[in-house]
């Protein structure tokens, strides 16, 4: 997780990173894990998330 000042005000990151390792049971845990922080985040109303869907629609 990334917090200021690595990143802009009010912002953060998180970064996820996967290895060829993982099996498919692993891979779909953190799928799934990622899925639940999502609801939980309010994802659909961040305005990165606004902004790809407007680019979507071009």
């Amino acid at each position: 997780m990334f917090c200021a000042p690595a990143t802009p005000k009010n912002r953060s990151l998180v970064r996820l990173t996967l290895n060829s390792g993982l099996d498919r049971a692993q891979l779909a845990r953190i799928v799934s894990a990622c899925d639940a922080v999502r609801g939980q985040v309010d994802l659909e109303n961040w305005s990165s998330t606004r902004r790809l869907r407007k680019l979507a629609l071009v």
